[in-house]
C-alpha cells in the first residue's frame, strides 16, 4: 500500500484536465506531438479484421482521444518501413519465404526482425506500395517517413509490390479481406544500389539508385517523403524537402548537384522560374559556397522579397538542420541572420 501511495504522488504532477490543458497549448501556438502506436491495418474498422486491436489506429481518432477539435491537427506524418515486416497471422502479400527472408530478417529493424521479448522471427516481404498507399490515404497522411532504408544495401535489385492479381485482374487499390487472402503481388524491380549507406547525412549524397528507390515509393503513395532513416540510432536521420520551407540553392558550377537533386541556381530568372515565392511559403537560400553575392543576385533578390526570404551560409545552414530546429517554423527565428 504504502508503495502504490509513492506512485500516486510521482505521478500526481502530471495529472490535469488533459482536454483544457491541450487546448490552452493550442491557443498560445504550442505545438502538440500526438504518437500512435499501430498502423493503418490493424484499425478495428478500416484494419483486415480480425487481425485488427481493439480501437481505432488513424490519426483522425488522436483528436477524439486528446480532446482536441479535428481542424487542429494540421500534419500527420505516416511511419513506413522500406520493407514490409508484420506479427502474427493474417494476409502478408508480398511476404518472402525462407533464405531470402531470413537475409532481409538478419538485416532489418535495430537488431533484426525478431520479437523484442520473445525473440520470435517476424514475417518480413519487399515494400507493398497497394497496402502503403491505402495506410496513407486512410490516416491523411501529409507526409511520410521512409525507415531502415539501409537494410537493403545487400540487394542488386530490389522488388515492389505495385499491384495484386485477384482472380485473374490487376488492382492497384487495396482490397477487402476476403479478396486480400487471394491476393498475388504484382512486381515492379529495381536497381539496387548494393552498398552500405550508413553515415549519409545529405540526401542528394545517397546513390542515385538509393534515391529513385525513394521516390518511386513516394510516387506510389502519393504522399511527399521528407525524412529517411538510415540507421539505427536517433542522428541516423536524412532530410528531403521540409514542410512549408522551400530550398533553394546558389552558386557557381563547382559547387555541387543542387538542394533535391535541381541544380545549382545562377541567376536571378532561373530561381523566379522555380516559382517557389508566394505568401504561403518561407524560402531559404542556401549559399554552398559561403558567399551569398556569388551568384551575383542573392542582395536584389532579397530586397524584392524581403518578406519571406532568408539567407545563410553552408555551415550555418547544416547546423541548424542538423538540430532540426528549422522544423519549429522559420519565422520563430526572427529572420536568421541575412549575410
Amino acid at each position: 500500500y504504502e508503495l502504490m501511495l509513492s506512485w500516486r504522488d510521482a505521478i500526481k504532477p502530471y495529472v490535469c484536465d488533459v482536454s483544457k490543458f491541450l487546448n490552452d497549448a493550442i491557443k498560445s501556438g504550442k505545438k502538440i506531438l500526438l504518437e500512435g502506436q499501430l498502423g493503418s491495418l490493424k484499425d478495428t474498422d478500416h484494419g483486415i479484421y480480425p487481425m485488427v486491436t481493439s480501437s481505432s489506429t488513424l490519426a483522425g481518432y488522436g483528436a477524439i482521444g486528446a480532446g482536441i477539435p479535428p481542424y487542429a491537427i494540421k500534419d500527420i506524418v505516416t511511419v513506413v518501413k522500406a520493407y514490409s515486416s508484420a506479427v502474427g497471422a493474417g494476409a502478408f502479400v508480398s511476404e518472402i519465404f525462407g533464405e531470402e527472408a531470413e537475409e532481409l530478417r538478419k538485416r532489418g529493424g535495430d537488431k533484426g526482425e525478431y520479437g523484442a521479448t520473445t525473440g520470435r522471427p517476424r514475417r518480413v516481404g519487399y515494400f507493398d506500395a497497394v497496402a502503403s498507399r491505402y495506410g496513407c490515404r486512410v490516416q491523411g497522411s501529409t507526409e511520410a517517413v521512409l525507415t531502415v532504408i539501409d537494410a537493403l544495401g545487400y540487394l542488386e535489385e530490389i522488388p515492389i509490390c505495385i499491384g495484386y492479381e485477384i482472380d485473374g485482374e490487376i488492382t492497384r487499390d487495396f482490397p477487402t479481406t476476403d479478396k486480400l487472402e487471394k491476393a498475388k503481388p504484382v512486381w515492379k524491380v529495381l536497381k539496387g544500389w548494393n552498398r552500405d549507406i550508413r553515415g549519409i547525412k545529405n540526401y542528394e549524397e545517397l546513390p542515385i539508385e538509393c534515391r529513385e528507390y525513394i521516390e518511386f515509393i513516394e510516387k506510389e503513395l502519393e504522399v511527399p517523403v521528407k525524412m529517411i532513416s538510415n540507421g539505427p540510432k536517433r542522428e541516423d536521420i536524412i532530410y528531403k524537402g521540409f514542410n512549408g520551407i522551400e530550398c533553394v540553392e546558389t552558386g557557381g558550377p563547382e559547387a555541387g548537384v543542387g538542394c533535391a537533386g535541381r541544380g545549382i541556381i545562377t541567376t536571378m530568372e532561373e530561381l523566379e522560374d522555380l516559382k517557389v515565392f508566394d505568401e504561403d511559403r518561407d524560402v531559404i537560400i542556401y549559399d554552398v559556397l559561403g558567399d551569398v553575392v556569388c551568384g551575383g543576385f542573392a542582395v536584389p533578390m532579397r530586397e524584392k522579397y524581403a518578406d519571406i526570404i532568408y539567407i545563410v551560409t553552408s555551415s550555418e545552414f547544416m547546423s541548424i538542420f542538423a538540430a532540426n530546429n528549422i522544423m519549429k517554423s522559420i519565422k520563430n527565428f526572427s529572420k536568421m541572420k541575412n549575410i
